[in-house]
């Protein structure tokens, strides 16, 4: 593919870039979606160079600076690589052999971790602009999770609108990388009761699913307590109207079957059915008309 040279110099803006006949070359190796399948590409780039008499320097046509130097593949195959490893959590190895299997290309393991890498690199403007977004609307939900890595019990931060997500990685769950998230944010930040949230300079909204949860679980470690038994009666006819309130809003809206369940059982069990429900009136009551898919609560 002939491609055409740089005009005007990327550094000092000289105009214009001289010719030369150095001929710059780059051949990459892709892979294109099409309507049966992933298909193999190799294209070659072809253009002269342009020299900037003021800066001294020859620059590739903008076509082939556009790749890093000694890059090869281009960016639909590494998000091939990147999906089968991080959303398929496909070992290297599986990974390297289907790349050989099917796209006959030899690649040794240690390519890998580069790959993926300069990936995350290419989507860092698309980060930004997912933050962007996210600061931007008036509720953000957080949580976070441990993941061992090689015995390593380190964590992800969620942060998401039910319409954009973000994930954070740090080694450990100080809330640091909360504050710096949010810092400009006027939003209501809705988390659990984890303490580290607690002084995030927002409006802030507590996760129903945990609080019910927590005192499910507090109520079957003290099944004689009857005072604590009263309190939760209290709680449950807090909830309840909410929660219908809520479906209803919601069949108008949305003329869905969705099962109500009237009123909990006088017994010590608060069902998760129920849960779910609260989760959804607890952001209807905050934000009409704007509903979050319920979730299954997290082991924080």
């Amino acid at each position: 593919m002939q491609v055409p040279r740089e005009k005007v110099c990327p550094e000092c803006e000289y105009v214009p870039l001289h010719p030369r006949k150095q001929i710059a070359e780059r051949t990459i190796i892709d892979l294109v979606l099409t309507r049966n399948g992933v298909r193999k590409t190799l294209t070659r780039y072809v253009g002269s160079q342009g020299y900037c008499r003021q800066c001294r320097k020859l620059y590739s046509p903008p076509d082939i600076r556009k790749y890093e130097r000694q890059q090869v593949y281009g960016n639909g195959f590494k998000s091939w690589i990147v999906y089968h490893r991080i959303a398929l959590r496909l070992p290297y190895q599986s990974i390297l052999e289907t790349v050989q299997e099917y796209f006959h290309e030899k690649l040794s393991i240690s390519r890998f971790p580069d790959l993926i890498q300069s990936t995350g690199k290419f989507y860092a403007a698309t980060e930004e602009v997912l933050i962007q977004r996210l600061l931007e609307s008036p509720f953000i939900h957080a949580d976070e999770t441990p993941i061992n890595i090689e015995g390593v019990n380190q964590y992800v931060w969620t942060f998401t609108d039910g319409q954009y997500v973000v994930f954070k990685f740090t080694e450990t769950r100080e809330a640091t990388i909360v504050h710096e998230f949010l810092v400009d944010y006027h939003g209501v930040l809705i988390s659990d009761f984890y303490p580290g949230y607690d002084s995030v300079r927002c409006r802030q909204q507590k996760c129903w699913v945990h609080l019910i949860r927590d005192l499910n679980d507090d109520l079957w470690g003290a099944p004689f307590d009857t005072e604590f038994e009263t309190f939760i009666l209290e709680v449950r006819n807090l909830i309840v109207p909410c929660s219908s309130k809520s479906i209803s809003f919601m069949k108008r809206s949305f003329s869905t079957n969705i099962t109500i369940l009237n009123s909990f059982s006088n017994t010590k069990i608060v069902l998760y059915s129920t849960v779910q429900v609260c989760l959804l009136s607890s952001n209807t009551m905050v934000y009409p008309g704007k509903i979050i898919p319920p979730k299954e609560p997290s082991d924080t």
